[in-house]
């Protein structure tokens, strides 16, 4: 199982987004899909709370977080 570091860089490698713009302000959708998709990988490791999720990428909410997973668990499952 990867730690939050190696899923974060993955995420970005993916993306092919710098870390920085993961955990910035940004609400384009370039960087808040791959975001949230680090954020729902990261939570189903089991390692993670949400409130140590929102606190690795740029000291977001719990509850930014808790919407993040459920938009990404959305576009997965093709709803």
């Amino acid at each position: 199982m990867k730690g939050g570091k190696e899923i974060i860089e993955a995420i970005c490698v993916q993306y092919r987004v710098p870390r920085r713009a993961l955990e910035g302000p940004s609400h384009c959708w370039e960087i808040t899909q791959p975001r949230h998709e680090c954020f729902r990988r990261l939570y189903e490791t089991g390692k993670f709370s949400m409130a140590q999720i929102g606190r690795m990428m740029g000291g977001r909410d719990h509850t930014s977080v808790s919407h993040g997973i459920r938009k990404a668990r959305e576009r997965r499952d093709g709803r």
